[in-house]
């Protein structure tokens, strides 16, 4: 697997700690993680799951407002 990332790796690029990396991971509507999952105990992220999460930027913390869908 080359060119990939780990969550560390991951936090420092996207300057957001490691365990909301690992959040994004978990939440299947956010794109990091998904090419390959997790290898072993750890999330295996791609240059391209970072772009596309730029594209998609940070979303506002809470739950969504009523109405807005």
């Amino acid at each position: 697997m080359k060119n990939t990332l780990t969550t560390t790796e991951a936090s420092k690029l996207l300057k957001v700690s490691v365990s909301r990396i690992e959040q994004h991971c978990r939440n299947k509507k956010r794109p990091l993680g998904k090419t390959f999952g997790k290898f072993g105990g750890a999330w295996v992220i791609t240059p391209a799951e970072i772009k596309e999460f730029r594209k998609v930027g940070k979303l506002p913390p809470g739950a969504p407002r009523k109405g807005t869908q």
